[in-house]
């Protein structure tokens, strides 16, 4: 989340979402009340509601700064970049006034007019018209195609960036392993038709590629004991993260071929083992007594 009091924890997200409903309840027409829940709601991944919240913040408060940002993240998020623009341009403008204000406005304007001109070339890039000009123009694309659930596309951009790129690996290759898994599982706009064979092929990849991440962490564990927490916190991700959903879980692991559920199964009987070392290693040793 990018402005706001954050929440940590699904318990803490939820016991924010119902004690601002409750404070709208007693008073309606509260833009800070509409912000906080917009917030919780944005930090449980509940865009739609955190949108309208977002809005009604704004429009009891027309100069509500950090209501105009987050609800440009928000749309952003959607992969409305015109009107997400819009949005933090006007946060920008207001909250700049304030000599304290904290938040790094102008880059999300920059940032956003670049995925703008970016989506209005997509068309091109996906129909091979024109090349993107680096690794790192990959990537943006790849970021544009998953906004928009073009999965398959995001892949390939992912694919095409890490390959040409190796040492982006360590930053992105989870989300392109979440890109493939999804076209994999047949989801997302350009993914539904994809022939069996391209589907188990990007679902291989996005096995390899968090294998590859997996064993980084579990370096790291060794290496970095006192970052345990941060590793524990990554790895409850990866069990909860409904973009894994299909290759992760009997149900969902029963429904593919059998050559694949094994490798599947392994990595997630891995993943669970690394996360109770790290949190094994997150957890204060009771010093002995003194004899």
């Amino acid at each position: 989340m990018d402005l706001g009091v954050a929440a940590s924890g699904k318990g803490r997200v939820v016991d924010a979402i119902a004690e601002y409903r409750e404070v709208l309840r007693r008073k309606k027409d509260h833009p800070e009340g509409h912000y906080n829940l917009g917030h919780a709601l944005h930090a449980k991944g509940l865009l739609e509601e955190a949108i309208v919240e977002y809005r009604e913040a704004v429009r009891l408060n027309e100069d509500y700064a950090e209501a105009h940002c987050n609800l440009g993240h928000a749309l952003r998020q959607q992969g409305d970049f015109r009107k997400a623009l819009e949005e933090l341009r006007r946060g920008h403008e207001l909250g700049s006034k304030n000599p304290s204000w904290p938040y790094p406005s102008a880059q999300w304007v920059r940032y956003c007019e670049r995925l703008l001109d970016l989506d209005g070339k997509l068309p091109g890039f996906l129909e091979g018209k024109t090349k993107p000009a680096s690794a790192a123009e990959r990537l943006e694309l790849a970021q544009i195609c998953s906004l928009k659930h073009l999965n398959r596309a995001a892949a390939r951009f992912y694919e095409e960036a890490l390959g040409e790129e190796p040492k982006l690996n360590a930053r992105h290759r989870y989300n392109a392993a979440c890109a493939a898994a999804l076209a994999g599982c047949g989801q997302g706009k350009d993914a539904d038709k994809l022939e069996a064979k391209e589907r188990a092929r990007l679902r291989g990849q996005a096995l390899d590629w968090l294998r590859a991440d997996l064993e980084v962490t579990a370096r790291r564990l060794v290496n970095e004991s006192n970052n345990a927490v941060m590793f524990a916190n990554v790895l409850r991700h990866w069990l909860a993260d409904a973009d894994l959903a299909g290759v992760r879980g009997p149900q969902s692991l029963a429904r593919l071929p059998e050559a694949e559920r094994q490798p599947w199964q392994k990595l997630w009987g891995d993943v669970a083992d690394t996360l109770a070392r790290a949190q094994g290693n997150a957890t204060p040793q009771k010093k002995s007594a003194a004899k």
